[in-house]
């Protein structure tokens, strides 16, 4: 026996979730290394101050966090379901709510340092050399 147009949609939705988890967590990553790197200097032009290569990393951060949070708009509807749901749709929910949301958060908290960096990223390097 096949199963319900349901099952078949729910599987459909923890796939998209997973694969939006899959995707989010190494560009999360990436993102929380481009200023480190370049606060160091790593891959900077010879031609450019380190203080403003480190300076533009932040908008890097800021386009990739914003990547991260559009693309986790994709499975809200699917993570935090509204209205009446079905007990697997909730287990669902419920499995997956905490990872989006840390992910959700962690990808805010990217943005912000990523705009103060861009903004004053090469005061915050002459400061801290």
């Amino acid at each position: 026996m096949g199963q319900s147009k349901a099952d078949v949609e729910l599987e459909k939705a923890e796939r998209r979730i997973r694969r939006a988890l899959k995707t989010s967590v190494p560009i999360l990553i990436v993102a929380s290394v481009v200023p480190v790197a370049s606060f160091y200097g790593i891959g900077a032009p010879t031609h450019e101050a380190v203080a403003q290569w480190f300076q533009r990393s932040g908008s890097l951060v800021v386009m990739l966090t914003v990547f991260i949070e559009l693309y986790l708009f994709t499975v809200t509807g699917d993570v935090f379901p509204s209205g009446i749901i079905s007990e697997q749709e909730g287990r669902l929910a419920e499995r997956y709510s905490t990872p989006v949301q840390l992910v959700k958060v962690a990808s805010v908290a990217g943005a912000v340092s990523g705009t103060v960096i861009w903004g004053y990223g090469d005061i915050i390097w002459r400061l801290s050399t």
